[in-house]
């Protein structure tokens, strides 16, 4: 089943939405998609297999948990 796993308000309040379809997908607030970090599964730098946890830092680097896959990856602001 697919679905949203991971669910993140950054310190803009934008909503980031890690799913079992294994999209990163950004939202404002009001729910107004913004941006897919990525349009594939994969295990290719910017892919991910199962994304289950985001967070920034104080410069506005995301780094996301991409499970299946065992890493972190990092994304410029």
């Amino acid at each position: 089943m697919l679905g949203p796993i991971a669910v993140w308000v950054d310190r803009f309040g934008r909503v980031w939405v890690g799913a079992t379809n294994s999209r990163v997908q950004l939202f404002t607030r009001e729910g107004k998609f913004l941006l897919s970090l990525n349009e594939t599964e994969g295990d290719a730098p910017g892919q991910f297999h199962l994304p289950h946890s985001m967070v920034m830092d104080s410069k506005g680097f995301v780094y996301i948990a991409d499970a299946s896959n065992q890493r972190i990856q990092k994304f410029a602001p």
